[in-house]
């Protein structure tokens, strides 16, 4: 049984009935988004689908696919796996887009290509299940016919190719507590439908949508003798049917064909010419197939007639567009060469400025380097300033010292030439005195020479006495 807020995917490929599934689904209580997209050419009751869920899956395409996506219908047409890694970034846009839808009670989205991010979404609902939708492969192309994807008459087995991809990719989705169905069994007993969507999901009796009304459904009788013959054709894209219905709680339930022999004597003549045959080659028989097989009471051979008719119109308007394109292009050519005789005397004029500017640069270049040898000299000499500075300031610093020292020193000299001039005053007193004195000493050093010459005088005459004396 669903809990309360557990999410519901909606799955189908494009053209399987799911826009009908989603409002079934809306009508017994699944919130599927407040942002849908609206009726359009196909789906007079609008899609279904959640904006912002088709508006991620359109971006991740467009960066997975890039310059490689199909020519036609970008966004539908998938025919190649994805490549995808998924970023922090990617991860994020999808928390807030789940942000955005959840309810209290069932919540969900219909957006086909959920099929192909299926991984994705896995990873940020384990718990999520899915109500899952299917068709043949042969009703798919031809309702994608009907929409006007003209497209498919120029590359016949493009839906067939998307139809393999999204409806494999589904079969790949594990989650517990699914529901497949076929849409033409499905919608062929709606009351049987609703009961057991009912059931299997925990959802309320619906009041609505309207059973579907002619032309809105078109269910193609697909007998086992046409599911051989598509084989033939299209052995991959039947397979994946045929896996389907081996899964499906409601599966196809084969119709009987008044034309069943006629298609299998198709297939005898067919067999021996598609036998190792290209697909691309295979495909070229499907509008054969389409016309043969469909009548002309749903008008496909007239939808091929009207998808020719429409691409000749637009080729013919193409081709219109592209004189009026080439009368334009003839003036441009003209005018582009006027003015590439005005470039080319201009480039003149730029190869002999760039010249000029060739030897200001070089000139430039040597002044570049003398001014950063000027500048090297300078953060040098400003080092060495620096360093002068710091010296300096510690000299200062010592002179401040010696001055303070100097002063202390002053004071002292001060006292002591006071001093000194006292006891110069004293010693000139000293002076004069021993002045005094020596004059008074030269006086009687001169009378003492006096009475030595004298003495000498008077020692010669007592010698001479003496030796008279000895002489006697």
């Amino acid at each position: 049984m669903t809990t309360v807020g557990q999410p519901l995917l909606i799955l189908g490929m494009h053209r399987s009935g799911t826009s009908y599934l989603a409002a079934l689904l809306q009508s017994m209580g699944v919130h599927i988004g407040d942002k849908l997209v609206g009726p359009q050419k196909g789906n007079p009751r609008g899609h279904f689908e959640a904006v912002p869920v088709l508006e991620f899956h359109e971006a991740l395409l467009a960066e997975a696919q890039g310059v490689g996506a199909p020519p036609f219908d970008k966004g539908i047409f998938v025919t190649k796996p994805l490549e995808i890694t998924y970023t922090a970034a990617h991860r994020a846009a999808a928390r807030a887009i789940l942000d955005g839808l959840q309810q209290t009670g069932p919540w969900g989205w219909k957006e086909p290509r959920t099929c192909l991010f299926l991984d994705l979404w896995k990873e940020l609902l384990p718990e999520a299940r899915a109500v899952m939708v299917y068709r043949h492969p042969l009703e798919v192309h031809q309702s994608l016919l009907r929409r006007g994807h003209w497209g498919l008459a120029l590359q016949p087995g493009l839906a067939m190719e998307t139809y393999t991809r999204f409806n494999r990719a589904m079969l790949q989705w594990n989650g517990t507590g699914n529901y497949l169905f076929n849409a033409s069994t499905g919608y062929g007993d709606l009351d049987s439908l609703r009961a057991d969507l009912r059931r299997h999901f925990n959802l309320s009796v619906p009041e609505g949508p309207d059973a579907f009304v002619a032309n809105e459904f078109h269910s193609l009788p697909v007998s086992k003798a046409l599911h051989a013959l598509t084989h033939l054709l299209f052995p991959e894209a039947a397979a994946v049917f045929d896996s389907l219905q081996q899964r499906a709680d409601k599966p196809y339930q084969w119709a009987d064909r008044p034309d069943d022999e006629d298609i299998k004597q198709l297939m005898d003549v067919l067999s021996p010419l598609v036998e190792g045959s290209e697909p691309t080659a295979r495909a070229r028989l499907l509008p054969i197939v389409d016309t043969l097989v469909s009548g002309g009471l749903n008008g496909l051979p007239r939808q091929y007639e009207t998808m020719a008719t429409e691409i000749c119109q637009d080729y013919e308007a193409s081709a219109a567009r592209h004189k009026t394109l080439g009368l334009k292009f003839a003036d441009q050519q003209q005018f582009l060469q006027d003015k590439t005789r005005e470039l080319e005397s201009l480039w003149a004029e730029f190869e002999a400025l760039g010249t000029q500017f060739k030897d200001q640069q070089t000139l430039l270049q040597d002044q570049t380097r003398e001014r950063q040898k000027l500048w090297n000299d300078f953060q040098a000499l400003g080092a060495a300033f620096k360093d002068q500075q710091t010296f300096l300031k510690g000299q200062a610093e010592k002179y401040g010292h010696i001055w303070d020292d100097h002063l202390r020193l002053k004071n002292a000299h001060d006292w002591l030439a006071e001093q000194f001039r006292a006891q110069q005053l004293k010693f000139a007193e000293q002076t004069n005195e021993l002045r005094r004195l020596l004059e008074e000493h030269r006086q009687l050093g001169e009378g003492f020479v006096q009475q030595q010459t004298q003495f000498e005088a008077q020692c010669l005459k007592e010698k001479a006495t003496w030796a008279d004396h000895q002489a006697l």
